[in-house]
């Protein structure tokens, strides 16, 4: 009802093509929460992984993030 009340007709196409796709996989990405540890750890799927800045670490200490 909104879109019928107030919607615009566009001049020709709002399709703009992307300029620079180098890397679409660094882009498009899954989310997942994880729990860090007091060292600044996490897991994900059997790997663990550290953090490497000493403020994030002590900013999601035992925070899901």
């Amino acid at each position: 009802m909104f879109n019928k009340q107030f919607a615009v007709p566009t001049e020709g196409s709002v399709f703009v093509p992307c300029k620079h796709v180098e890397d679409l996989d660094g882009i498009l990405c899954v989310k997942e929460k994880r729990r860090m540890d007091n060292a600044g750890s996490f897991s994900y799927k059997g790997q663990t992984f550290k953090s490497l800045s000493k403020i994030s670490y002590l900013w999601y200490n035992g925070k899901k993030t």
